[in-house]
């Protein structure tokens, strides 16, 4: 045991040396710890501004509906595809305004069960997405029979008949209903059976294909829809209405 000047003189002797004594900062140790090193900063774009997180712009830009396997009833199945050229008869109302809008088209006919149970449905539609979306019903009957039926039924969205069923033939419609819901860049969004129980036509599926065509085709003054121009003729009947086929659940 060292006595207490022995102790001092040890200590002295390993300040000295350079060797750190208990209790006390070492001669040789910095002042301050080095700062620790700051987390690289977001990547910003020449303006300066934070560049787009792409995760967030996945959010904010929805996608339209996924093309779903099931029976179309129809042999050609549009579905990203081009939209058929809009070819009608005669407009049973005022021809709506499609520039700028997702349009609806339901290929129908008054004797069809599942057809007459959809048309509130479409009503509904075309009222909760006026601003964006026009419904428009086309049937290959006579004027005066689908007349009869919209004063009847009190329908208010767009309608018009083809007695050549010109469109229907194009799709290779098998089956009514038969609905195309189409982008105001002129691309089919969602196509079948309203009523299938594979993917039912939804307020939800109308509102997501409105939702990515905004978000795909930001809406301007001279934003048109290409696929869906307009056609009306009085040319001469060159067939039926297609199959006469009635879709049941």
């Amino acid at each position: 045991m060292l006595t207490r000047p022995v102790w001092h003189l040890a200590i002295a002797a390993s300040i000295l040396a350079g060797a750190p004594v208990l209790g006390q900062p070492s001669p040789n140790a910095p002042d301050k710890q080095p700062p620790a090193p700051k987390a690289p900063s977001p990547a910003t774009t020449p303006d300066g501004k934070g560049a787009t997180d792409p995760a967030k712009n996945a959010k904010q830009a929805p996608a339209f509906p996924q093309a779903v396997t099931k029976n179309l009833y129809a042999t050609n199945d549009l579905r990203g595809k081009a939209a058929p050229k809009f070819e009608v008869k005669k407009w049973l109302s005022s021809e709506p305004k499609r520039e700028g809008k997702v349009v609806l088209i339901d290929f129908w006919a008054t004797w069809c069960g599942p057809c007459v149970k959809l048309v509130p449905e479409l009503q509904q539609f075309q009222e909760k997405f006026k601003d964006d979306l026009v419904v428009i019903g086309v049937s290959d009957e006579k004027e005066e029979t689908v007349k009869a039926f919209i004063k009847n039924k009190g329908v208010t969205y767009s309608m018009a008949i083809d007695s050549s069923a010109r469109m229907k033939k194009v799709v290779g419609v098998s089956g009514i209903p038969h609905v195309l819901i189409i982008g105001t860049d002129g691309i089919v969004r969602w196509q079948g059976f309203p009523g299938s129980s594979e993917e039912p036509l939804t307020e939800a599926i109308v509102k997501q294909v409105i939702d990515a065509d905004k978000a795909a085709n930001p809406r301007t003054a001279s934003t048109k829809t290409p696929a869906t121009p307009s056609s009306q003729t009085d040319g001469k009947k060159t067939g039926k209405g297609l199959l006469k086929k009635d879709h049941k659940k």
